[in-house]
């Protein structure tokens, strides 16, 4: 789970650019999980590998849903006026694709209701991941549509009504962050560290030209991503303990690569759809002729597989039994 949290948190900030929506769609993570936790007790489905990898499946759609949610919040609030009612703003915003959001899950969990009446030996293997991921998914639709809208509005979009309130909550997120490492034992040091730079730039952060602002706003997320990349790399460990160095250069290379490809898509999707779409009857042709081509490489491959199995003997009785008169 702090793995798959950890990585929300480095996508959702490298993607969006914005470190207070990663914390949010993290910090509402564990409760969809816990919805699946609490179905599996009612409902007697043991805590196996295979029910357990159910809930890992789900937590995917999960994340996407409270990033359809909050990419949709934040683009409202860029094209809302400055004196609109950020709470109307939020509402219109989460009721715009809080129908599509909803059909895309039920989708997912009508598909696996044929799973559910599986019997025998299947039944006993498929159905607990069955339950735990309609469990999740669930949980997933109840904290998207009633969860993450308040929240948002509050961490998002809400506004301070006195600039006493803004200044003595930026100050204390500075001093809790100088001291804290020094006096709360297990504070982290890197907690302290963002905690510091989170405050300064809010504190100074009006003070600044808007292109200097951007600038520094898109340093400290990268900057968290490193961070969070490099705590992801202790906590993962994925070519063992032994290779400390190996598993940041791992970590860095195989998220770093993933978000790269897909930023360069996201960037140039606009032209490579305008492209398509002028071209559209000749792409679709092409579609077919490679399906058609796929199609006659698996006969190709389906027929070496069996000439290596039965030898030279078996495929001239195959042959011979194929050119016999039906």
């Amino acid at each position: 789970m702090r793995q798959q949290i950890l990585v929300t948190i480095i996508v959702v900030v490298m993607m969006l650019l914005h470190l207070r929506s990663a914390a949010l769609i993290s910090g509402v993570l564990p409760l969809a999980v816990l919805f699946a936790f609490i179905g599996m007790k009612l409902f007697g489905v043991d805590a196996n590998v295979v029910a357990l990898s159910g809930i890992a499946i789900a937590i995917g759609t999960i994340v996407d849903m409270g990033v359809v949610l909050i990419e949709n919040i934040l683009k409202h609030l860029d094209d809302a006026a400055p004196d609109e009612n950020r709470l109307e703003v939020v509402y219109r915003a989460c009721t715009e694709v809080g129908g599509a959001v909803v059909t895309a899950v039920l989708t997912t969990v009508i598909s696996f209701l044929p799973v559910f009446t599986m019997e025998a030996a299947e039944g006993k293997l498929f159905r607990p991941l069955a339950y735990t991921k309609t469990f999740a998914l669930i949980g997933s639709i109840v904290v998207a549509l009633t969860l993450i809208p308040p929240l948002a509005h509050w961490l998002i979009a809400g506004k301070f009504r006195a600039a006493w309130a803004k200044l003595s909550l930026w100050i204390g997120v500075v001093v809790v962050g100088l001291i804290g490492p020094f006096l709360i034992s297990g504070f982290p040091w890197w907690l302290g560290v963002m905690m510091l730079g989170i405050g300064t730039f809010h504190l100074l952060g009006d003070r600044l030209p808007p292109t200097m602002r951007r600038t520094l706003l898109i340093g400290f997320n990268f900057v968290m991503a490193i961070i969070v990349a490099f705590w992801l790399a202790a906590d993962w460990k994925p070519l063992g303990p032994d290779v400390p160095l190996h598993n940041i250069l791992f970590v860095f290379l195989t998220v770093g690569g993933l978000l790269g490809f897909f930023w360069v898509f996201i960037h140039y999707y606009a032209r490579l759809l305008a492209y398509f779409l002028r071209i559209k009857i000749l792409f679709l042709l092409h579609v077919v002729r490679l399906g058609q081509s796929i199609r006659v490489d698996a006969r190709i491959c389906a027929e070496i597989r069996h000439l290596c199995r039965d030898g030279p003997r078996g495929a001239r009785s195959r042959q011979g039994v194929h050119a016999l008169p039906r």
